[in-house]
């Protein structure tokens, strides 16, 4: 029997109305479903109950983490977060009886979503082309570790193995240090779930002018090297190339949250007008302020490295709120006169 909580709102988000049936787990899946579920799409999570797999039943995110005294079992605060807003239903779909009514869930959906490998999922008889004669509308979601026909295709994948092959885990020398290093974050899970979301949305976007539902494949690999090289394909952009790869203005060990007299402080200056306030409000030397090196956007490009280590020497003066104070106090000052500054 579906949970359903009476307490809970009607959805009333853009995708009210839409069913999502979300074969998901971990958190790359499960987190682009749930940003459906904040837009209102009815989610409703299948999990393996007790003795259908060799692990513990339902999702393993349900176990990690120290619940309250008194909680109930299996409801871990990443498991709570990726699975809002869903409904849940345990079904063991090596069952027939649980089979087919699964079955009949997906021919009531708008939309599936699958975290499975495509190999299992056949075996299952979980395909695309055998579920789209139940629903010839379907939207089938494939959230994957790498794109069919690649070198990896059907290999697991899991957030460090992508932030490692992706080149997240090797910015971390670029910033001085001696080894590569993830990311303390599950930034490549995450980062493809934005992407399964909104990937989602234009397919029902393209129904709704054409009337057919597709297959979408959301591979992990491909999303997050796509999202890193934005800004970190740098001078390989180019053939032949101009450079190495990485922006080094991100990639600078100094580009950092700067020590205060008291902690610490975010400064970010950026146009012209924003440096001459700093080094007003800081009461640098003349000799600083007045650098090649910092009297345009084009040299500073070219100088971040030096800019960095000069900034954090003039903050050391006060604390952390008496600068708050003074840049929060000028920045309302600009945005009253320059309505069209960011």
């Amino acid at each position: 029997m579906l949970e359903n909580d009476e307490r809970r709102s009607p959805a009333n988000g853009p995708l009210h109305g839409k069913r999502v049936v979300d074969l998901t787990s971990v958190v790359f899946g499960a987190y682009g479903t749930s940003i459906l579920g904040d837009l209102g799409a009815d989610v409703i999570k299948v999990e393996a109950p007790a003795g259908a797999t060799t692990g513990p039943a339902g999702d393993v995110m349900r176990y990690p983490g120290r619940l309250p005294e008194g909680a109930a079992p299996g409801l871990g605060p990443i498991f709570l977060a990726l699975n809002r807003n869903k409904r849940s239903i345990a079904l063991d779909l090596t069952d027939g009886a649980d089979r087919q009514k699964f079955l009949d869930l997906v021919a009531t959906a708008d939309v599936f979503v699958s975290n499975i490998r495509a190999s299992a999922l056949g075996r299952l008889g979980l395909s695309y082309e055998t579920l789209l004669p139940l629903n010839p509308s379907l939207i089938y979601v494939h959230a994957a570790g790498y794109g069919a026909g690649g070198a990896y295709e059907g290999l697991p994948a899991y957030d460090d193995i992508i932030q490692a092959q992706s080149g997240f885990a090797d910015l971390s020398r670029r910033t001085g240090h001696t080894d590569p290093a993830f990311v303390p974050s599950l930034i490549g899970d995450k980062t493809a779930g934005l992407f399964l979301a909104y990937s989602v949305i234009a397919a029902l976007l393209h129904r709704v002018e054409t009337g057919k539902g597709q297959r979408v494949d959301v591979p992990m690999f491909e999303c997050l090297t796509s999202f890193l090289l934005v800004e970190h394909l740098f001078n390989q952009t180019y053939v032949p190339s101009t450079g190495d790869w990485s922006y080094p203005r991100v990639a600078a060990a100094d580009r950092k949250p700067y020590r205060t007299l008291d902690g610490h402080i975010a400064v970010m200056p950026y146009s012209d007008e924003n440096w001459r306030d700093f080094f007003r409000l800081t009461e640098a030397d003349d000799a600083l302020a007045n650098d090649v090196r910092l009297s345009s956007f084009e040299a500073r490009s070219r100088a971040y490295i030096w800019i960095y280590k000069a900034i954090e020497p003039l903050l050391l003066a006060r604390t952390t709120e008496e600068w708050l104070g003074l840049f929060l106090e000028r920045a309302s000052l600009v945005a009253a006169s320059t309505p069209w500054t960011i």
